[in-house]
């Protein structure tokens, strides 16, 4: 503790403590022993959690406020001159910015599909901010909130669209948008190089050309439906040929010129066929499995007439 305090502003050390109010009730005042030891724990934590940045030589600051109750009673929290302190029974204390602070409290304002808020849907925070490629970050329990350089905004990312985006957060970028709803009952969500989209199959990412067609097309008001695929890439010899993205009732193909229709098995997800033209739209898959169907049963036909040839030659 001696090597902690040595970091500390001496003059901030009472006005940390003497913020957190009185360890027990006051006179009068009526109160369960567990709620103060509640007001013990977080006490404790934020003023641990305080001398810890301290030390470590993270800009914070003296106490600015006292330690007071989050909204809906999730957290308590304590403000600094460079910074907020929250704390929570399941994540302990937690260093945020300002600006993250208060956008977790602004999206009391905004509501998600379940008519929950989205303060209350992202939960409390789970870790402190970090700097991750110019923007800073603040997790939460479902989602997370980005402070970055794109239109002097932040925004949320939470639900299966985090879950994606943790593991795609370096491909496409953070986001420009808040997630909202999409034609035909869907969910989406913009960032700087690609889109999440969600249906009934999933949330996928989709990138480029092959989004944009989908879209001008209706999206998942579209006769293609909502995607069932990420952006895939089309290889050829090791070479890329081109991208495309399965959907409900059909897919976009973009790349290259296809010198050959190709095939998959009747009946399969993928069953559709790459054209030639760039960025061309596909057709229905119904209809090119009718075509498939229809050839091979021409050749069927035809091979069946010349084994009865061959076989009648050899008699």
């Amino acid at each position: 503790m001696r090597a902690i305090l040595r970091f500390v502003p001496l003059a901030a050390v009472p006005a940390i403590l003497m913020s957190c109010g009185p360890r027990s009730a006051p006179e009068g005042e009526k109160g369960t022993l567990a709620q103060r030891l509640d007001q013990d724990a977080a006490v404790s934590a934020i003023f641990y959690k305080w001398l810890g940045l301290v030390a470590a030589g993270v800009p914070i600051g003296s106490p600015s406020g006292n330690i007071i109750t989050a909204p809906g009673d999730v957290a308590k929290i304590q403000l600094f001159q460079q910074g907020v302190i929250v704390y929570s029974d399941d994540f302990g204390a937690v260093f945020l910015t300002h600006a993250l602070f208060e956008r977790w409290l602004y999206y009391q304002t905004m509501t998600v599909p379940d008519g929950s808020t989205l303060y209350s849907y992202l939960g409390v925070p789970v870790r402190d901010w970090v700097q991750s490629n110019g923007h800073k970050d603040a997790h939460f329990e479902r989602g997370m909130i980005v402070d970055g350089n794109i239109n002097n905004d932040m925004y949320a990312v939470y639900g299966e669209f985090y879950l994606r985006y943790l593991d795609l957060m370096n491909v496409i970028g953070q986001p420009t948008e808040q997630q909202g709803d999409s034609p035909g009952g869907g969910r989406a969500q913009k960032f700087q190089f690609g889109e999440l989209h969600q249906g009934p199959a999933g949330t996928f990412v989709l990138i480029g050309d092959v989004v944009e067609k989908w879209k001008a097309l209706g999206a998942g008001a579209s006769w293609l439906g909502h995607p069932m695929s990420d952006n895939e890439a089309i290889l050829s010899n090791g070479g890329l040929l081109g991208r495309s993205a399965h959907f409900e009732h059909g897919a976009v193909y973009f790349g290259g010129n296809f010198s050959a229709r190709r095939f998959s098995t009747p009946g399969s997800r993928s069953f559709t066929a790459m054209i030639s033209t760039i960025g061309g739209e596909v057709k229905k898959a119904s209809g090119l499995r009718e075509r498939f169907a229809h050839s091979r049963r021409k050749a069927r036909s035809c091979a069946g007439v010349i084994r009865r040839i061959f076989t009648s030659a050899g008699r």
